[in-house]
């Protein structure tokens, strides 16, 4: 596969459950480069996460997410 310097970016959405699965996601997404990920999480799994709004995390709910992005 040629490397052709492109990024991607996507977006991770969990509203109320799997928290250990978003985990588990931005672990991996970590050091991949290439992708860029924006999550959007509920105020429940922002808080299961220990996590704060920054550049990529925003908090959201079902009710808000489509203004957001």
């Amino acid at each position: 596969m040629q490397n052709t310097n492109t990024t991607y970016r996507i977006a991770y959405v969990e509203i109320d459950t799997h928290a250990e699965i978003a985990h588990n996601f931005r672990e991996l997404m970590r050091d991949l480069e290439g992708i860029e990920v924006d999550y959007f999480f509920s105020k429940k799994i922002m808080t299961m996460l220990c996590l704060a709004p920054s550049e990529n995390i925003y908090e959201t709910s079902a009710d808000t997410l489509w203004f957001l992005y």
